[in-house]
């Protein structure tokens, strides 16, 4: 009879830890890994503006954002921390995919509603939290993630982003950073399981 408790004991301790294991891949650690590359668009590669009402008059910034994505809710919360000191030079954007939301957002960020995710096509994104630098000319100055090596960065790494850092970057007129591969390969949310 003692080894029946053991063996139900030792099960319930096997089970709890694969369940433990599990929960801790679905919310965390499956976004630490890489997504299957794209054609995702590359620094100096042009695009065009018919996304917006008018030819932008100062560098853009995109930040591409899914509700559904855990990680871009928790990203959201964090990026105007370091927007908010370029809100005079930069316009900033949110390409938001749902339609029935509004995003409590400073004044200096605008949303842009994309529920069939023709921008996120457009621009070739495939997960989320993404970010966009684009000059006023259409070049593309940066395309990449909020990824640290260690995951998404949070509220006290997020001014060393990639993003952030190539914001910098622009703003000193100086040409893009060198950046790892890990900083501009989708992670995040993979849009396609969503």
């Amino acid at each position: 009879m003692k080894l029946i408790h053991q063996l139900i004991a030792g099960s319930f301790i096997g089970i709890s830890f694969c369940l433990a294991l599990y929960i801790i891949w679905v919310e965390e650690f499956q976004y630490y890994l890489p997504i299957p590359p794209s054609k995702s668009f590359s620094a100096t590669e042009k695009i065009d503006f018919h996304f917006l009402e008018s030819a932008p008059q100062k560098p853009i910034f995109l930040h591409f954002f899914n509700r559904d994505c855990r990680s871009a809710r928790i990203n959201l919360e964090h990026i105007p921390r370091f927007m908010k000191n370029y809100q005079e030079d930069f316009d900033f954007y949110i390409i938001d995919q749902d339609s029935n939301h509004t995003i409590d957002l400073p004044h200096y960020i605008k949303t842009i509603k994309d529920p069939q995710g023709e921008l996120f096509n457009y621009f070739r994104v495939m997960s989320t939290p993404h970010a966009m630098l684009i000059e006023t000319d259409g070049t593309v100055f940066f395309s990449g993630n909020y990824n640290n090596k260690n995951g998404l960065c949070g509220p006290t790494d997020i001014q060393w982003s990639a993003p952030a850092i190539a914001l910098k970057f622009l703003y000193n007129q100086s040409d893009p950073p060198i950046f790892p591969a890990y900083q501009l390969l989708p992670t995040g949310c993979e849009l396609s399981k969503l």
